[in-house]
């Protein structure tokens, strides 16, 4: 397995913590942020854990994750097998990347997950138990990019909220006392 020594994206919050190689996309962060400025990086990403019965994940979760590859929805950047053994630790394992072709899910960048990050991501796991972790671009930001780019418009940033943070804001905007913000005067 290639050495996962990097950055975490577990760790990192606003800013990925720094190591002494740092990956692309740390290396990319920390020069422009989260939200890409060229076509050849990442915008924002996200890790998806899924659990498995397995050592090895179902053909309906490839064929899940290939639907949606297909539809334009994602791009499939990396993919991690974790398994909790006895004492608490993990077993990692790396997929097969050309078969991941074969299957039309050619990965983007295969290590960009840490060890850390799967240790973090799967602390909750009991022992015996498996997961895989997922971590895909959704590509609506760089279709609206390009779309915007081309009318002259320019996409400065863009910003991931929470779904327990957007419930809540969403919550409290819908009682009966709440005041939208107004423009002093």
């Amino acid at each position: 397995m290639r050495s996962r020594r990097h950055p975490s994206f577990s760790q990192q919050g606003a800013s990925l913590t720094k190591s002494s190689t740092p990956s692309r996309l740390a290396r990319f962060v920390e020069k422009k942020g989260a939200v890409a400025v060229a076509k050849d990086v990442l915008h924002d990403v996200s890790v998806v854990v899924v659990s498995i019965d397995s050592d090895r994940p179902r053909p309906a979760v490839l064929e899940a994750l290939l639907r949606q590859v297909e539809a334009g929805v994602l791009r499939l950047i990396d993919f991690l097998v974790v398994r909790r053994v006895a004492g608490g630790t993990f077993d990692f394992s790396e997929v097969d990347a050309e078969m991941f072709d074969l299957a039309g899910l050619g990965l983007g960048v295969a290590g960009l997950l840490s060890v850390d990050d799967a240790r973090s991501l799967c602390a909750s796991i009991d022992t015996g138990g498996s997961a895989v972790l997922i971590l895909v671009e959704p590509t609506w930001v760089e279709q609206l990019s390009a779309e915007l780019s081309a009318r002259g418009a320019d996409v400065l940033a863009t910003h991931p909220i929470s779904s327990s943070h957007a419930n809540a804001v969403w919550i409290s905007a819908r009682r009966p006392e709440y005041q939208p913000y107004q423009s002093p005067e």
